[in-house]
């Protein structure tokens, strides 16, 4: 495959920290893309080869430049310009690493299977903590039970905790001890101990951090009994305990954390989220 370096050059040097990029021509792949600082010195947007869908955003810190080298691979860089294979546009904006969102109360008709459906996009770096806030409720509009249910919707079914200055994390499920990825600030560290659910460490006051695991129970096949009232499959599905139920309230809750593990962070844009409810 043909690869070619492009230059966009700027009439003065402005701040950035985030890049816009649509694809005109399928398949491109971006094998780098560099900043030519103020000082003279080259800072890397994009270090690895990164294949470029219909678009994607790309958080960095902010660097101050006029001259970006974009290198390409596809097999019309030798007769096409590069405003005819990808737009590529820069901005200045505050970046936050946590976000959330809650989705409004909805009622559906009770089911005692339920699977949450979800397209979000441009997730890659990013992690998402998923919480199913649900309440049975009978015909005379009696709730029935009431359950908070961590699931995850990430890749691989990894599930994340978020905490500050606490000495203990608390999982909602026993890890897989050779799973679990400990940052604190963003950096990776080994020292901690795991009791059950429980992830003992000193955080530093002021200092973030996140526990990354894969549960026990999606390797281990089976129904897994959440509670009295819920169980779940290794994929996350919910199986509920019926005992009268004829509807069922829920919410859906995201908290969204984004690590700086690589180079190149990323927004996840959730297009849908909903529930999906069957009797089988």
């Amino acid at each position: 495959m043909a690869r070619k370096n492009y230059w966009i050059y700027g009439n003065k040097y402005i701040s950035h920290n985030y890049m816009t990029l649509k694809a005109i021509q399928p398949g491109v792949i971006i094998s780098s893309i560099t900043a030519i600082a103020a000082a003279g010195g080259e800072v890397e947007i994009i270090s690895n080869p990164t294949k470029i869908g219909k678009s994607a955003a790309i958080r960095y810190q902010a660097e101050v430049s006029d001259r970006i080298r974009v290198t390409i691979d596809h097999p019309l860089t030798e007769v096409l310009e590069l405003k005819d294979l990808i737009s590529i546009r820069l901005g200045l904006d505050n970046y936050e690493t946590v976000g959330g969102y809650t989705s409004e109360e909805t009622q559906i008709n009770f089911n005692k299977n339920l699977t949450v459906v979800y397209d979000i996009e441009n997730i890659l770096d990013s992690f998402i903590k998923t919480e199913l806030h649900l309440s049975t409720i009978d015909n005379y509009d009696n709730i029935i039970y009431s359950e908070i249910i961590p699931i995850s919707i990430n890749d691989d079914g990894w599930m994340v905790e978020y905490a500050t200055g606490v000495s203990e994390i608390e999982l909602p499920y026993k890890p897989v001890v050779d799973s679990l990825y400990v940052l604190i600030e963003n950096s990776r560290i080994n020292q901690y101990e795991i009791s059950g659910n429980k992830v003992v460490l000193d955080i530093p006051e002021g200092y973030s951090c996140m526990v990354l695991y894969k549960p026990e129970f999606i390797e281990q096949g089976g129904l897994y009994e959440f509670s009295n009232n819920v169980s779940l499959t290794p994929s996350y599905g919910i199986v509920l305990r019926k005992d009268y139920s004829n509807k069922i309230n829920f919410s859906l809750v995201l908290d969204i954390y984004n690590p700086d593990i690589t180079s190149v962070n990323h927004t996840p844009i959730i297009k849908s989220l909903g529930l999906m409810t069957s009797d089988k």
